[in-house]
């Protein structure tokens, strides 16, 4: 069996490098060979690479996973339409499990995604018949976009004096709930320039890297936008982590598993 699959070549689509890496070093160790997409788009391209399954991710750039499972069931791509295609969910959305019920997905893999849950589903992915409809019937199916991440247009708070302890429980916490807490943070002026995520000197370079939550440290710049699984956004690309976003993240990281690793700059 494990020869078998040393033959069969999956794809991986998502845009989270980290969980991409994690998804692709589980499929090695199960005995696959893997292929990998940093968006729904550049998946769309890579298929001719793959001859076991897709495991695309439903929330990703460029084309949604719907989008490319509905795709290959439409037969507007060079695979099968029965080819295997399993989909990352990052929460039980029921409008997800509808849409990629009707549109004959092989299965459907939960965040965080555990290494004896994709052998089994991927297993049976890759041994079940799937009875196709006409490509018509999957065409007209209009499936679920990404939505886009919601910006709160309030300023963001001026910063403390220089004086100020930074994470000082009680200090004054911006209007809002916690996630507009996180949104309206301080936010330096550019994001992922090596130059720009220099120290206030200019002298002290920052080194981008993932770091699980619990890891982070005040000082450190969080490197891309942070948005939930429910698409609102709760950190800004550049800003500079202190003790009291920390503890406001960390509450968000654990009801959030798609949050748990931070792209974040660290001095170098």
């Amino acid at each position: 069996m494990k020869n078998a699959k040393a033959h069969k070549t999956v794809l991986v689509a998502d845009d989270q490098e980290f969980v991409r890496s994690l998804v692709m070093r589980m499929l090695q160790q199960l005995g696959y060979e893997t292929h990998s997409a940093k968006d729904g788009d550049e998946a769309m391209l890579a298929l001719k690479f793959v001859d076991g399954a897709l495991i695309l991710d439903q929330q990703m750039d460029g084309k949604t996973g719907l989008e490319v499972l509905k795709a290959v069931r439409s037969g507007k791509t060079s695979l099968d339409r029965d080819f295997p295609v399993l989909i990352i969910t990052g929460n039980a959305d029921k409008d997800v499990v509808q849409y990629a019920s009707a549109l004959d997905v092989s299965g459907l893999l939960g965040k965080p995604v555990s290494k004896a849950q994709l052998g089994e589903r991927l297993a049976v992915a890759m041994q079940r018949k799937i009875k196709l409809r006409s490509p018509e019937e999957y065409d007209i199916i209009n499936v679920v976009k990404k939505p886009e991440p919601e910006y709160e247009a309030i300023p963001a708070p001026a910063p403390p004096p220089a004086e100020d302890k930074i994470g000082d429980s009680k200090a004054e916490a911006p209007e809002g709930d916690g996630e507009a807490k996180l949104a309206n943070a301080k936010t330096l002026k550019t994001k992922d320039d090596p130059k720009a995520s220099s120290g206030k000197n200019g002298s002290q370079r920052k080194v981008r890297t993932n770091i699980h939550y619990k890891d982070a440290q005040p000082g450190m710049t969080v490197a891309e936008n942070l948005v939930s699984s429910h698409g609102k956004l709760l950190l800004g690309a550049g800003t500079e982590l202190n003790e009291n976003l920390i503890a406001r993240l960390a509450v968000k990281c654990e009801t959030d598993p798609s949050l748990r690793f931070l792209p974040v700059f660290v001095p170098d």
